[in-house]
């Protein structure tokens, strides 16, 4: 289910489309075009979203869905901030800045012109580049008289120009640790994903992508050619983010999820760790490093793929229930209550 992008100089791995989060993201993601007046039950209906779950504390949906979601909304209102900022950012901006940072040469320069682009604009934020000896700074500054209401907004693009900055040089490119001018969110699970597990300070007086001070010294390797194709698939590329061999996490969450869809197994640990070229305690010592275990990749694994194929009308239960190597169809019904709240019956006509 994952999305194919051109690869230099290697092939790394690649996040799953089937991987989901909090319901709430959406929810937060079509505050605006609400307060506009737009009617977005309709809209979140036809990306398979159903607006109950945007309510619903337990909610996820795939990436997918949240990809089809940004891209309807950006189309409705014709602008890739959704209603979310002072003024509109007309369709083709995002497009236009990727053709722009073809000239640079490094992630540096590269960031150096989403900067000066984003300025162009002059919409909610100005957009600045420091650097000290050791740190050097991505921040947006809230333009004078502005308050922001949808604090998604700047968590969107900080991720977007994070994100595109990491597809352009192919790697992934280390950060020091992302500055929030926004009280701790409920759900704060949803920038692991966006940001790579980097730590993430809420309540800060200013906000800021920040970087070692040599980590943008990366040679930017797209081309016009590879900037054309990720323009088709944007939304869905930029979530199923390519990732290094060093991150163990989705490399595990990868092995698990294609012996579970193709071999109907959930490996041990000592299978993965095997697959993965490690002893055991070190595979469990690296996933501690990056804030996890194998045990919660592989719930996450099984929850998400559940919600996919409760989300696809084509599976029943007990074939969902056999696909993901649960002893019998009653076991996966109560794991899956207790991941949604429902039972797959009940989410499936929900949805």
């Amino acid at each position: 289910m994952s999305i194919d992008l051109i690869q230099h100089p290697e092939t790394p791995q690649i996040v799953s489309d089937s991987t989901t989060v909090d319901s709430l993201f959406a929810r937060d993601l079509v505050q605006g075009a609400i307060e506009k007046g737009y009617n977005i039950n309709k809209l979140l209906l036809s990306v398979g979203i159903s607006p109950w779950l945007l309510n619903d504390p337990k909610g996820r949906i795939t990436f997918r869905q949240l990809a089809d979601l940004s891209i309807s909304l950006s189309d409705l209102m014709n602008d890739e901030y959704f209603g979310l900022t002072e003024k509109p950012q007309r369709q083709g901006t995002f497009k236009f800045m990727c053709y722009s940072a073809l000239i640079a040469d490094t992630a540096y320069e590269a960031m150096a012109i989403f900067c000066q682009y984003m300025n162009l604009y002059e919409n909610t934020w100005s957009h600045k580049l420091t650097s000290t000896n050791s740190l050097l700074s991505y921040q947006a500054i809230a333009r004078s008289g502005f308050q922001l209401a949808h604090p998604i907004a700047l968590e969107y693009l900080f991720s977007t120009l994070y994100r595109t900055l990491c597809w352009m040089t192919n790697s992934q490119l280390p950060l020091s640790g992302v500055s929030l001018p926004i009280p701790k969110p409920k759900f704060p699970a949803r920038y692991r994903f966006m940001f790579y597990n980097a730590k993430i300070t809420f309540s800060q007086e200013q906000a800021s992508l920040n970087f070692p001070a040599d980590a943008l010294n990366v040679e930017v390797v797209r081309d016009k050619r590879d900037v054309k194709e990720f323009l088709k698939t944007t939304h869905l590329a930029l979530l199923t983010q390519t990732i290094p061999v060093e991150d163990i996490t989705s490399r595990t969450r990868t092995f698990l999820e294609r012996q579970l869809m193709r071999e109907n197994s959930l490996p041990s640990i000592e299978h993965t760790s095997q697959h993965l070229g490690l002893h055991p305690q070190a595979l469990r010592r690296k996933l501690a490093k990056e804030n996890t275990s194998f045990n919660d990749i592989k719930i996450e694994t099984r929850r998400d793929l559940a919600i996919s194929m409760i989300n696809n009308t084509n599976y029943r239960v007990a074939e969902i229930s056999e696909k993901l190597n649960f002893s019998e169809p009653s076991a996966f019904v109560r794991a899956f209550k207790q991941w949604t709240g429902f039972t797959p019956k009940s989410y499936q006509a929900r949805l």
